[in-house]
């Protein structure tokens, strides 16, 4: 069946039920209402004179660039150096275990990765929160302290169960 072929401002409105054999065309989309109040994006935040980002000097700036950049390319050559000797190490077990028991320690590997993940329980990110907000306080000590027992408490719970 030939189509007519009318222009983009002159097709017809018909509604797409009348049109069992067209092609479904798109429907502009109606324009959204503006985002409720608790949904609207973040606003920007603009310098003033009182802000803090307004008292650094610019050789203070070029330092903690200059110490982001550092740390950046410190974590990205860990990351990966360990992914390089991950994959060296793997290669070298499926070599030397043969493929039965390399299975068997791929199984374990992906079981100890799960348990691990589950064993976490925001954990780490709990202590990060809380050592940022007490950090120079005496309670830091005390942060690590209870952090560092719950770790210990929640993986014996896990490698007993």
């Amino acid at each position: 069946m030939q189509l007519p072929n009318y222009p983009i401002t002159q097709l017809p409105n018909y509604p797409i039920t009348q049109l069992p054999n067209y092609p479904i065309l798109p429907i502009p989309l109606p324009i959204p209402p503006p985002y409720p109040h608790s949904l609207s994006p973040l606003p920007i935040p603009i310098p003033t004179p009182h802000s803090p980002i307004h008292n650094l000097q610019p050789d203070m700036i070029a330092r903690l660039y200059a110490k982001e950049t550092k740390e950046t390319l410190w974590s990205l050559a860990t990351k990966g150096l360990a992914a390089v000797l991950f994959v060296a190490l793997n290669a070298y077990l499926a070599r030397a275990l043969g493929v039965e028991l390399f299975g068997v320690w791929s199984f374990l590997l992906s079981n100890l990765t799960i348990v691990f993940l589950l064993s976490y329980l925001g954990l780490n990110n709990a202590t990060r929160a809380f050592v940022a907000r007490y950090n120079g306080s005496r309670q830091l000590a005390a942060v690590l302290r209870a952090s560092l027992s719950l770790r210990l408490a929640i993986s014996a719970g896990f490698t007993t169960a």
